[in-house]
């Protein structure tokens, strides 16, 4: 890493973090690993939880609906209401958002990854959502494009 993104990811984290304290960041964003003890998902067996809050700075992320423009240029791929949440920074010494909770390592049972949202125009408990998108190439943030999936949460 040179030293200019080691300088300044610090900085961009404390400062999207100030932004979460003004109540400017109304939403919580939570990651939920669901792994299954048998090897077919839902068919006996058990299952358990991890779950794992997505913080910026040490508050909440910025959580935005996907705009027309994006919806059009997205060939399909993105959806009216579809939400998008970052920039997140990316892991500098003392803080950071590490994707890597994101993709499990792989074992003899399977897994799922989804996404809990709770803030203006969610249920009372927040609803789930499913990541349909990831942006991983900038120096400076991170973005996941996740969209509901009908359940709300629990």
């Amino acid at each position: 890493m040179s030293n200019l993104v080691a300088l300044y990811r610090p900085l961009l984290s404390k400062w999207r973090g100030l932004v979460s304290d003004a109540g400017l960041r109304p939403f919580t964003v939570t990651v939920r690993v669901t792994s299954w003890t048998s090897a077919i998902p839902m068919v006996g067996g058990g299952k358990t939880y991890v779950d794992t809050p997505i913080l910026e700075g040490g508050g909440n992320p910025k959580v935005r609906q996907v705009t027309q423009r994006q919806i059009l240029a997205s060939g399909g791929l993105y959806e009216d209401r579809d939400l998008r949440i970052g920039p997140l920074t990316p892991v500098f010494a003392g803080g950071g958002f590490d994707p890597t909770i994101l993709d499990p390592t792989p074992g003899a049972t399977p897994a799922e990854i989804t996404f809990l949202i709770t803030g203006p125009g969610t249920s009372p408990s927040g609803d789930w959502h499913k990541e349909i998108a990831r942006y991983l190439a900038e120096n400076f943030g991170y973005w996941f494009t996740v969209r509901k999936t009908g359940e709300t949460g629990v």
